[in-house]
């Protein structure tokens, strides 16, 4: 299938306490070969190094298998986010297990195949529609454990020992404390924001939490990072990963909806003790972050019919959402703060577009120059912005070239970052 988009070239990890850097490097070496040893596999070609730049940023290498391994007719079906993340480094967890042939018992040998249109029904002995061959695997648990009920709530079903990429389990579950799994533009984000310590920072759209415990990390553990996200299953996730990297204190989590949380009576920000929950007050803050809910179309890896799925999706709804919470964060941003906004797509209405209509509607904001500059520069197609503005915008995908020479700067999910600066002056 030709729109097959691949995993980055390499895998990246955030180290959250930097102080022992090379210690984390070693730690981190032992837990890939203690993960190469549980698949039962001899591999010397997947090192670990550090970033030349981002210096907490830990790179590991993803190697394809130069001959893809024969499939056999024992073949286990399951669903697109279970498939993602075999193709990221996971093994098969249970509950994405959703077809297996009769008798399997653990240690069978089996092949993987992601079921690309969910025609699949849970439990079938065989599927004949639309699938993608991820790897080979040796089965932990029989069948029946697959689909026991009680049993299907976790845990490794099958070790992938010949998958089509090759690179460890980096599952935040199995990982020590002192890393989170984040990919590099991500990381690229906290640094180009780099508050100050002790400040009091909004992320707007937090979940599931990276970005705000890595401003967190960024100003060790000092100030307040008060993360918003209109779900309440995933403020219980950034409160579950700022608990994991021991930056709970810092990070207060609340329910709400971002493009209602301006209020003119609400209490000032910096007069509060305890309770940082909206609404906020205009002006209340100097440092904010929006990474923008997005048509996430620079998410790799995917598959053909995941990528048709996202484009005939109403694309066009996400910039009406973005405005309206880029309007908020105006409205929030004191002057002389600065607004960081990004998103994980590649559409230019989501992206430059939304760069232009930004500076159009609003006199007192420009364009700050960022660093690092990790990625590509804005794309000029069918956009208004000048030579100069452009250069002031990071652009990541698999073809936007920076001018760092690692292979890991240019071969990334598609991604993008504009910084703002409200000046005063409308």
């Amino acid at each position: 299938m030709t729109d097959f988009m691949p995993p980055p070239c390499y895998t990246t990890l955030r180290v959250c306490n930097t102080v022992k850097m090379e210690e984390a490097m070693e730690t981190l070496e032992n837990y890939v070969n203690a993960d190469l040893n549980f698949r039962k596999i001899s591999c010397r070609d997947i090192s670990v190094e550090r970033h030349p730049v981002l210096r907490d940023l830990l790179l590991v290498n993803v190697k394809k298998l130069e001959t893809a391994p024969k499939y056999t007719d024992r073949q286990v079906i399951v669903d697109t986010a279970c498939g993602l993340a075999v193709l990221r480094g996971a093994h098969v967890f249970l509950p994405g297990v959703i077809g297996a042939p009769s008798g399997l018992k653990s240690g069978d040998p089996v092949s993987v195949f992601v079921d690309l249109k969910k025609k699949c029904l849970k439990g079938s002995h065989k599927f004949d529609g639309q699938k993608y061959f991820i790897g080979n695997g040796i089965m932990r648990v029989s069948r029946n454990d697959i689909f026991a009920s009680s049993l299907c709530v976790g845990g490794v079903a099958i070790i992938m020992n010949e998958p089509i990429y090759l690179t460890p389990c980096l599952d935040i579950n199995l990982l020590p404390t002192n890393f989170f799994p984040q990919n590099l533009p991500s990381v690229v984000v906290g640094h180009v924001f780099n508050p100050p310590k002790n400040s009091i920072v909004l992320d707007m759209c937090a979940a599931p939490g990276g970005k705000a415990t890595h401003l967190s990390s960024i100003m060790h553990n000092t100030g307040k990072i008060i993360a918003l996200d209109r779900s309440g299953s995933k403020i219980e996730k950034i409160r579950e990963n700022a608990r994991r990297l021991n930056c709970d204190g810092h990070v207060f989590a609340y329910c709400a909806d971002s493009r209602a949380i301006v209020c003119d009576n609400a209490v000032q920000i910096s007069d509060r003790t305890v309770d940082y929950s909206p609404p906020y007050a205009p002006m209340s803050f100097f440092h904010i972050l929006l990474d923008a809910p997005c048509s996430a179309l620079g998410q790799r890896p995917k598959f053909p019919t995941e990528i048709a799925a996202s484009k005939n999706k109403i694309i066009s709804s996400y910039p009406s959402l973005q405005w309206n919470l880029v309007k908020c964060a105006v409205k929030l941003l004191a002057v002389g703060g600065t607004l960081v906004y990004s998103t994980c797509t590649t559409t230019y209405e989501e992206n430059e577009g939304m760069v232009e209509k930004i500076l159009r509607q609003y006199s007192d904001i420009v364009l700050v120059k960022q660093s690092p500059h990790i990625g590509g520069y804005g794309r000029k197609e069918a956009c208004s912005l000048n030579i100069n503005q452009l250069e002031k915008l990071q652009y990541f995908d698999m073809t936007a070239k920076s001018d760092n020479t690692h292979p890991a700067d240019n071969d990334t999910i598609g991604f993008f970052i504009a910084k703002f600066m409200k000046t005063g002056n409308s």
